[in-house]
């Protein structure tokens, strides 16, 4: 690739011209015409010089921008699950390559209940409640993973998971109203502790419904992403069809024209 021409000076010569933009080297072309024809070319360079630097200038603020806007994705959180509860266990990713933890710190485990908008404002979260945020995370699932593989459901996902349920200030009741019961459900949660007997009991509510039908891993072969499938037709294979669905398209796609040598 040839180098970047610099910008003519005022004080440039026609001879320094002439090398960056030759046109004035046509023959028998009288004084007047390479006159005009350098003078045009200065303009040209010049203003060639000047798109470089704009869209340099351009293309800084544009990375700059997306890294401060787009928080989460630098976390590498991901929201294709469909219910709370499986956001919360594609907070681990990776998982057929021996997984990757999102909530290392008790401030991450925090800042993702702000994001998921499962809390009004920032939480005090300590050690032991991280630890028994994760506790919870893999008892979910591995009761998605019992779902999925339509083996008998883990007992001990269960007993962690009824354990949450026991948690709440208010459990779930039925209350009357102009004589017919109504199913009161626990106010908003205010707290860490609040936010996860809610995704506790998004669990308990997906696991334990005729929803579990649809909850599905990732097809892709290095992701494991868990999601439910709310599709009308249920057949969706990918967490995100842009991601794991054109990466399969594309091996399959290697594959064929492999074949075909």
């Amino acid at each position: 690739m040839d180098s970047p021409r610099s910008c003519p000076s005022a004080g440039s010569s026609p001879d320094t011209m002439n090398r960056s933009v030759p046109i004035a080297n046509m023959p028998r072309a009288s004084s007047q015409v390479r006159m005009v024809a350098e003078r045009a070319s200065a303009v040209v360079c010049c203003d060639i010089c000047t798109l470089l630097k704009l869209t340099s200038h351009m293309v800084t603020r544009s990375v700059t921008y997306h890294l401060v806007m787009d928080a989460e994705e630098v976390r590498d959180w991901v929201w294709y699950g469909g219910r709370v509860s499986v956001d919360f266990v594609n907070t681990r990713r990776d998982r057929y390559a021996g997984g990757r933890e999102l909530l290392e710190h008790p401030s991450d485990l925090d800042a993702w209940f702000t994001t998921a908008q499962l809390i009004p404002c920032r939480a005090e979260v300590a050690e032991e409640l991280l630890r028994e945020a994760r506790q919870l995370r893999e008892a979910i699932d591995a009761g998605i993973r019992s779902v999925v593989g339509s083996e008998p459901f883990d007992a001990g996902a269960r007993d962690v998971i009824n354990n949450w349920l026991a948690r709440a200030n208010h459990p779930p009741r039925l209350e009357l109203s102009d004589g017919l019961p109504i199913l009161r459900m626990d106010d908003a949660p205010t707290d860490a502790t609040g936010a996860l007997y809610r995704i506790a009991l998004d669990a308990a509510q997906l696991l334990g419904s005729d929803t579990r039908s649809r909850i599905r891993i990732c097809a892709g072969a290095e992701c494991s992403g868990r999601f439910v499938d709310l599709s009308v037709a249920g057949r969706r294979r990918w967490c995100r069809m842009s991601v794991c669905g054109n990466r399969a398209k594309a091996a399959q796609h290697r594959r064929s024209a492999r074949s075909q040598h």
